[in-house]
C-alpha cells in the first residue's frame, strides 16, 4: 500500500529526502494492514525496490516494518539514514543486509546509480 509521506519527528534525518529532494527518484511510503511501515521506498527496476528507514538515533531502528516489507518485496537495498555525516556502516540484522548512511551519502548514491 502506498500512501503520501508525512512523517513524525523520529524521521528528521530524512527531512531533506522529501518528494522534492534534488537528485532522488520518486519516493514512496509503505504501510501494511498491521501498521508495519517503511519510511520510504524507491523503485530501482522492475524487480527491485530500495527501502529507506530514517532514525534519530539509528540505535532505535526496529526491524518489524522492514522485515514485513521484504516478505512482499524481497529484492533491493536496505538503508538506515542517520542524522550525522561521517562514516557509514554495513551490518546484517534478522537476515537482511543494512547500510547506515547520512542523507548526503544516500543522495550521492542515488545520483551515481542514475548515470
Amino acid at each position: 500500500m502506498i500512501v503520501p509521506s508525512g512523517k513524525s519527528g523520529s524521521d528528521l534525518p530524512c527531512a531533506r529526502l522529501g518528494p522534492s529532494a534534488a537528485g532522488l527518484p520518486k519516493i514512496h511510503f509503505w504501510r501494511d494492514k498491521q501498521m508495519r511501515e517503511v519510511d520510504f521506498f524507491i523503485p530501482r527496476d522492475r524487480d527491485a525496490v530500495d527501502a529507506i528507514e530514517c532514525k534519530w538515533p539509528p540505535a532505535v531502528f526496529e526491524m518489524r516494518g522492514l522485515a514485513a516489507f521484504r516478505e512482499n518485496y524481497p529484492k533491493g537495498k536496505n538503508y538506515v539514514v542517520r542524522p550525522l555525516n561521517g562514516p557509514g556502516y554495513e551490518r546484517t540484522q534478522a537476515g537482511l543486509r543494512i547500510s547506515g548512511v547520512s542523507p548526503k551519502k544516500l543522495r550521492l548514491g542515488f545520483r551515481s546509480a542514475k548515470t
